[in-house]
């Protein structure tokens, strides 16, 4: 075989393929101005996107162990999966959009009329989840104070609320009451670790 040499790398090329600081703050600015256009269309959008959630009136589904209040459908459950993806987002305005409505209200309202479709109240409260262990102090707040977590999850424990006779005469507890202990125990964390900070460190500032 024919010796072709040492293989010599094309520096030309190269050079074609640096961007130079000029170009890349060109870059930069541009999907800058794009994320910008990109948050307003959402922000704009956030209305729509709660008249989706909310759905139109339709009749009740009887179960062996209630009534389906409405049926929640595809469309509206693409439409809670985008408004759960909007809640990651790390945008200040796109959070504050999201607080402007009752989200997180209707969520609450959502897991009671619909507690026995199980892909909707499993996906509802993994957001709320993440909020209490993950989210900014502002969305964690407005899920304590505007949508009444903590009255809910104490509704699904008091005795005769929670529980119902269904066809069969038997006891029933509501669909969503698993995920309302896991919720209850990450509360009582929380509250323990308030607790401690106010007796310990809080309480050598005071004194």
């Amino acid at each position: 075989a024919e010796y072709m040499g040492e293989f010599q790398p094309d520096e030309d090329a190269d050079e074609a393929d640096k961007m130079t600081s000029e170009e890349l703050a060109k870059l930069k600015q541009q999907l800058s101005d794009s994320d910008a256009a990109l948050t307003r269309r959402i922000i704009s959008e956030l209305g729509l996107l709660y008249d989706l959630l909310v759905g139109e009136d339709a009749e009740d589904i009887k179960t062996a162990f209630g009534a389906e209040s409405r049926p929640f459908g595809l469309h509206r459950l693409d439409t809670l999966k985008l408004i759960i993806s909007l809640f990651s987002s790390s945008d200040d305005k796109v959070i504050d959009g999201l607080l402007s409505k009752p989200f997180l209200s209707l969520l609450v309202t959502l897991v009671k009329s619909h507690e026995w479709n199980n892909l909707l109240v499993n996906q509802i409260f993994t957001l709320f989840e993440r909020i209490l262990l993950e989210g900014p102090p502002s969305v964690c707040n407005h899920l304590f104070l505007s949508a009444n977590l903590i009255t809910f999850i104490k509704q699904c424990f008091d005795e005769g609320d929670f529980e119902y006779q269904n066809e069969r005469k038997r006891k029933t507890r509501h669909g969503y009451f698993g995920n309302a202990i896991k919720i209850a125990a990450i509360v009582h964390e929380k509250l323990e670790k308030f607790t401690g900070f106010i007796a310990g460190k809080c309480a050598e500032v005071r004194r």
